[in-house]
């Protein structure tokens, strides 16, 4: 017995059962039948992962507790962040999300050298097209200012929340 016919037969007793009057004609198949050797049951191509509006790199506008933050958004999903400044440079992975129109990003921990390192800290950005719009739903036109408002949380005592905005850089 095929596949095919099994899965035929399946859905007739089920339908029989529920009282359901189905054509006699309903229950044949137009799918072609496997041939014999080859694959017996097909998969569907995955579609491609959306591009994310945020996809690009960024720059932060002003320091960041002294420090100049950079950080890329990759098509594919993977992020990663720059803190430089000072004799400082940090470079790690960044994790983010898309959830109800903001992104939420959180920084992995890092060793910048010199016996420093960046803490996991966290920031929220909404995408903005210019500075008297909305947020976002779509990926802006290049050249027409988009930009990310960023709320930044550190994960460590003694330094306040900030907010900073970015641009693609």
């Amino acid at each position: 017995m095929t596949i095919a016919n099994a899965t035929s037969t399946w859905l007739s007793a089920v339908l029989l059962a529920s009282g359901v009057s189905v054509p006699a004609s309903a229950s044949e198949s137009n799918a072609r039948v496997a041939q014999e050797g080859g694959p017996k049951i097909m998969m569907p191509i995955p579609t491609p992962r959306p591009v994310s509006g945020v996809a690009g790199c960024w720059a932060a506008d002003e320091k960041l507790y002294g420090y100049r933050l950079s950080f890329c958004v990759q098509p594919s999903g993977a992020a990663n962040y720059t803190v430089t400044g000072n004799g400082l440079y940090c470079h790690a992975r960044l994790e983010w999300q898309q959830t109800w129109g903001s992104y939420g990003f959180t920084m992995r921990r890092t060793s910048c050298g010199g016996g420093t390192d960046w803490s996991a800290d966290t920031f929220t950005c909404v995408l903005r097209a210019d500075w008297n719009s909305g947020p976002m739903g779509k990926m802006p036109i290049p050249g027409h200012g988009s930009r990310l408002d960023c709320n930044y949380r550190p994960s460590v005592w003694g330094y306040r929340p900030t907010s900073f905005t970015a641009h693609r850089a």
